[in-house]
């Protein structure tokens, strides 16, 4: 019996030899995994092939709490940043004769419907007064922070005689800053793929832009439903909200489902940004080439 289960050197050697290789090509996946990930402001460009319109910091960084700084912490960095790209993304729209933006990301999480939001105040307090627009019905986001969930709103107008327009809403985000809004809807629709595709909605969303100044779009993530695409064709240009971290593998993903849809990739936020050099809230617009730092 000792000698069957005396050490076997050349067996546990091989062992030993195999498992080396096993964490050694872990940590070769993880380092090109890191590598892979977008960590300055400027990086994301080549990879959507866009412009940055300006660059969000963490919101805990500079202090600004709750979802919409632009009400909250208007003083603050992350709302000076808003303003900033409201001013780029004017300068880009009126660049292709538009007014209408979708505002989309590669994934869940990456700040999109705050991102909207925040842009809409931004507008709204640049004297504008803008069109949001909640077309992530899978998500009501921004329905839930108007508190407007269970109004009749987008999905409705499957169903529903009521003109396009009898749905905007107002949405008072602060005392002075009152929004116009079209929230999801009173009803989650079963099929979110078909409705974008219906003529109710396809019909009904040139007549909730017309004669707008802007109209902003919060939509699902490109990556992640069908939808958005189909949601993009009534839009006039995109915009990208690339939170740090995001790999360029899926921003090039991205591009190209973007592309299909015939519509430009107006630019990108760089969003949640934690280096130094972006506590500052500065942003750099349409086309800028500002360094880092």
């Amino acid at each position: 019996g000792a000698a069957q289960t005396a050490p076997r050197p050349a067996r546990n050697a091989a062992i030993a030899l195999v498992l080396g290789f096993i964490a050694a090509g872990a940590w070769a996946w993880w380092r090109d995994e890191q590598r892979d990930q977008v960590d300055s402001r400027q990086a994301p460009a080549a990879a959507l092939d866009a412009p940055l319109l300006g660059t969000v910091p963490k919101f805990s960084a500079v202090k600004a709490t709750g979802p919409a700084p632009t009400v909250t912490n208007p003083d603050s960095a992350a709302s000076e940043a808003y303003y900033f790209v409201v001013s780029s993304l004017n300068l880009a729209l009126s660049g292709i004769g538009g007014s209408t933006v979708l505002v989309t990301s590669t994934g869940a999480g990456d700040g999109k419907t705050v991102t909207a939001l925040n842009l809409a105040v931004a507008a709204a307090g640049n004297g504008r007064r803008p069109l949001l627009i909640d077309s992530d019905i899978r998500s009501n986001g921004l329905t839930k922070l108007s508190g407007l969930d269970g109004v009749k709103g987008l999905t409705d107008l499957a169903g529903d005689a009521t003109r396009p327009r009898n749905l905007i809403r107002r949405w008072a985000v602060a005392p002075d800053t009152d929004l116009q809004f079209g929230p999801a809807g009173s009803s989650p629709s079963a099929d979110p793929a078909r409705f974008f595709r219906s003529t109710a909605f396809l019909e009904a969303m040139p007549e909730l832009a017309d004669g707008q100044v802007l109209t902003i779009i919060d939509a699902p993530p490109i990556l992640d439903v069908a939808e958005t695409t189909d949601i993009a064709h009534e839009a006039d240009g995109i915009l990208v909200v690339v939170s740090e971290g995001t790999s360029f593998k899926r921003l090039a993903e991205a591009r190209d489902r973007i592309a299909m849809t015939g519509k430009p990739i107006l630019g990108y936020i760089y969003n949640r940004a934690t280096d130094a050099s972006h506590k500052s809230g500065y942003s750099y617009g349409y086309g800028s080439t500002e360094p880092d730092g």
